[in-house]
């Protein structure tokens, strides 16, 4: 089963991705802050991040950032959501920067098949 990790700081938001995502047939690892979540990822290496961008201890930007500085955690694959998530407002659009943008509110069907097509 793909793990997927949830870094959201909202939990109702936190709440309804996990259980879209088990009903999908994905096992759903969470996080409430960017710091904590960063430290979940490192740990256990999910095959894809959700990524809210901003969140308490550590931005989304910078827990992105920091995945991608990282040798064993390069190739995940990052879904980034924000209230206005766009390229432009990412301070690094290069290959530093997220698979997906997904700009707050989401289709849920619409972000599992984003996950389906990324581990395909």
């Amino acid at each position: 089963m793909d793990k997927i990790a949830v870094i959201e700081d909202d939990e109702d938001i936190r709440r309804l991705l996990v259980l879209r995502l088990r009903m999908a047939g994905f096992s759903a690892l969470t996080a409430g802050d960017g710091e904590s979540g960063l430290r979940l990822i490192r740990a256990e290496k999910p095959s894809v991040v959700i990524l809210d961008s901003m969140m308490p201890r550590m931005t989304g930007f910078a827990v992105c950032q920091a995945i991608r500085a990282d040798p064993d955690l390069r190739g995940t694959f990052i879904i980034f959501v924000s209230g206005s998530a766009v390229p432009e407002e990412f301070p690094d659009t290069g290959e530093n920067s997220p698979d997906v943008y997904m700009a707050k509110p989401y289709n849920l069907d619409e972000l599992v098949n984003k996950i389906r097509t990324a581990l395909a």
